[in-house]
């Protein structure tokens, strides 16, 4: 049986420059915009992402892409 990707295998690490507190302040503005319902539905394009114009950029919940940045920064 294949093993899941972790969300950082998946979208990988932070851009380079952003620090432990910048993340918490992106999840702290993301944790007041959303309560967590909503958070598993709206859904966004990843923004820290860096593709090609002929990639799309991969689709997540916001409730994802606050895990990726927990794992991320860790």
């Amino acid at each position: 049986m294949a093993k899941e990707q972790t969300l950082v295998e998946r979208f990988g690490t932070l851009p380079a420059g952003m620090s432990k507190a910048d993340v918490e302040v992106v999840l702290q503005f993301l944790y007041g915009a959303f309560d967590r319902r909503m958070a598993k539905q709206v859904r966004i394009l990843h923004p820290y992402l860096e593709t090609s114009e002929d990639e799309n950029l991969p689709e997540l919940t916001v409730f994802d892409f606050c895990r990726w940045l927990r794992e991320a920064a860790a």
